[in-house]
């Protein structure tokens, strides 16, 4: 969860008319394929619903976001560190993102 990238953005200075969709996954789904997480998944539900710019939470979010569940979520922007996450088949699970400009 990088909820402290939301509080950097101004969203209507940048062009955003609302604030973002933020899309969480799932406790077991995280702690498969990422390891153990700090906050449990209801917490980490309530904490980015309480942040300022969050207009919507998405939960129990896929692993790998394809382009048909970020257009039907409406998720312009998809923030994340810069490690590479693999997954079944790939090497970096956001690499379509990252070149798309996402």
């Amino acid at each position: 969860m990088m909820v402290g990238i939301l509080e950097g953005f101004e969203w209507e200075g940048i062009g955003f008319k609302k604030g973002p969709n933020l899309a969480v996954c799932s406790d077991e789904l995280t702690h498969n394929l990422k390891g153990f997480t700090v906050m449990n998944e209801a917490e980490r539900y309530d904490a980015v619903q309480h942040c300022r710019y969050v207009d919507e939470v998405v939960r129990n979010a896929p692993w790998t976001l394809s382009p048909e569940f970020l257009a039907e979520h409406r998720i312009d922007f998809v923030a994340h560190d810069d490690i590479p996450y693999s997954s079944a088949g790939s090497d970096d699970v956001y690499k379509h993102i990252k070149e798309a400009g996402g």
